[in-house]
């Protein structure tokens, strides 16, 4: 497949689906029964395109992330449905091996916190050159050669004396660059980036958001970040898949979703985030607390329900479909349409 540059907003929906989620079910099995974490996911992700993964802690956002890979520990976790099609392969069929020749290599991942992602005793030139000696027939000499080229482009400065430091030894944003050239190293066709802008100052994240998006932009890759940081959405995403106790909630084009979520979770994100163009005083908050998986198991209705101003007896009886709101904007809720007349009101 021959990829080109396509920048933020511009992605050619006539590029082929690199990755395309049927019906995802993740459950750990625990002694207080079976928990869904991941209930019926289905996404798909074009190549040179950027969909963000948003939600609370809980929401099961990391989870899908790790279920793509086949990362998720088992036991207690295990993938028990659905289909994960990488360039038209079914990741879920294939024996371990197969899959261990998969990450690092078409697919790769950027963890949220390098610091322990990263091998402790390892050194960072070992630890780049495995991934090139592992999915390619290069020498060790090339692998150096290619492991220096890439730190450059990530933006690391003495690429040399860098190959010789230790995780410890680097900055949190020095970190995320390494973790960040690993990944990129096989120039895979999934990049999957968890996170990875926490616990970075303002600087270091607007540097690396922008790396991120340099390489996706030269590579092609299809990117599926892990977030719950909007305005690292706002920045960063093509389109937005909004999740909400292991279902999706909401899913539009990045700019439709801004201007008028249909979801009443999402409208509650956007308003609960700081806006410097309103006056609007005081944030609002969504009152209580995304629900247990373990409460789950008994809960009838509209998962978001107890949470929700619009809420209404036929959502606390019956959980909405995800239906079309739009040509592009679908929405798991009984009043999508009373959410954005609230909006056009205001």
């Amino acid at each position: 497949m021959t990829y080109s540059a396509t920048g933020f907003g511009s992605q050619d929906q006539n590029n082929a689906k690199v990755l395309q989620v049927e019906n995802l079910e993740t459950h750990f099995i625990t002694r207080a029964g079976v928990l869904k974490a991941v209930d019926g996911v289905s996404f798909h992700i074009h190549a040179g395109e950027t969909v963000a993964l948003v939600g609370e802690s809980g929401c099961g956002k990391s989870v899908t992330a790790l279920s793509l890979l086949r990362l998720v520990p088992n036991p207690p976790g295990e993938i028990v449905g659905g289909r994960i099609l990488l360039d038209g392969d079914d990741l879920l069929e294939m024996s371990q091996s197969e899959i261990e020749d998969v990450r690092g290599d078409r697919a790769a991942m950027i963890f949220q916190e390098p610091l322990t992602a990263l091998n402790p005793i390892l050194n960072v030139g070992n630890q780049l050159s495995e991934v090139i000696l592992r999915h390619t027939k290069a020498s060790k000499r090339e692998a150096r050669a290619l492991v220096l080229d890439m730190l450059k482009r990530v933006g690391i400065s003495d690429p040399e004396s860098r190959l010789k430091a230790y995780p410890h030894q680097l900055s949190g944003g020095m970190r995320q660059r390494v973790m960040i050239a690993m990944a990129l190293l096989a120039n895979p066709a999934l990049l999957i980036a968890d996170e990875p802008t926490t616990a970075l100052d303002v600087t270091i994240q607007a540097q690396i958001l922008e790396l991120m998006r340099d390489m996706r932009d030269q590579t092609g890759a299809a990117v599926l970040m892990i977030t719950h940081d909007l305005g690292v959405v706002a920045e960063m995403a093509d389109r937005v898949i909004v999740m909400y106790a292991g279902r999706i909630v909401e899913s539009a084009p990045v700019r439709t979703l801004f201007a008028s979520p249909a979801h009443p979770y999402t409208l509650g994100l956007m308003r609960s985030t700081p806006n410097l163009t309103t006056q609007r005083g005081e944030l609002s908050a969504i009152p209580g607390l995304v629900p247990t998986l373990a409460a789950l198991k008994d809960m009838e209705g509209c998962r978001f329900a107890p949470r929700c101003a619009f809420a209404s007896q036929k959502c606390r009886e019956h959980e909405p479909p995800l239906e079309n709101a739009s040509n592009d904007q679908s929405v798991r809720c009984w009043h999508w349409d009373q959410v954005l007349a609230s909006q056009v009101a205001v």
